[in-house]
């Protein structure tokens, strides 16, 4: 029976953020169905004519999501029961857009989401453009120390380490963004911006087999 070592090596990568990632929310409701997707029309429009001096197209702007539905609330009746209240409709929409990290042109950015008519709620992001350079250099680093514990267990155990048997690696979806983050800020707290965001930092692992004789 061939004798063999399994070893799970872990890695990590840092970089600084060179992208800046913005996601807004827009809220419409009344009563009628057309005047609330009128109005999220409008708010979209608006959003796309203040970014638009700031270098921001409209095709740079994305639909993260959209959903309209209706809105009941719970009312007490007369002799104590309860009964739903159409309230009117709702409608919810996410945009995303993304430039490169400059805290001018963020500050311009925030200024013009602050004067836009929609009011929208904002959160910011910071990552990196070339993250796959990223997530490779996680998974060499983790590879790399796969095979430092190899080498160190084998010694210690008197043996030597011979062919790779088996590598074992499980993908997963890692998350790409800095720790630093502004979330749902409220319009009108963009002046002053002086953000220095923290290196995104990364981690992965991979689990390595190599017989010993």
């Amino acid at each position: 029976m061939e004798r063999t070592i399994t070893v799970k090596g872990t890695g990590s990568a840092t970089a600084r953020p060179d992208l800046v990632e913005i996601k807004l929310t827009l809220d419409s409701q009344h009563m009628n169905y057309e005047k609330t997707m009128a109005e999220a029309a409008q708010q979209h429009d608006a959003i796309v004519a203040y970014l638009n001096p700031c270098g921001i197209m409209k095709s740079d702007i994305k639909t993260a999501s959209f959903n309209v539905d209706t809105h009941y609330e719970r009312e007490e009746t007369s002799r104590g029961n309860y009964k739903s209240v159409f309230r009117g409709y709702n409608c919810e929409q996410e945009l995303t857009f993304t430039f490169d990290l400059d805290k001018k042109h963020l500050a311009q950015v925030l200024s013009a989401l602050s004067d836009c008519s929609a009011k929208p709620e904002f959160s910011i992001r910071f990552t990196v453009k070339d993250n796959t350079a990223l997530k490779n250099e996680a998974l060499i680093s983790a590879t790399k120390d796969a095979r430092a514990k190899a080498e160190l267990l084998a010694k210690a155990s008197g043996t030597t380490l011979g062919d790779l048997v088996s590598i074992d690696y499980f993908w997963k979806d890692i998350n790409i963004y800095s720790d630093s983050l502004c979330d749902a800020m409220p319009i009108g707290c963009s002046q002053a911006v002086d953000i220095e965001p923290d290196d995104v930092a990364i981690n992965d692992a991979v689990t390595f087999i190599w017989s010993i004789g």
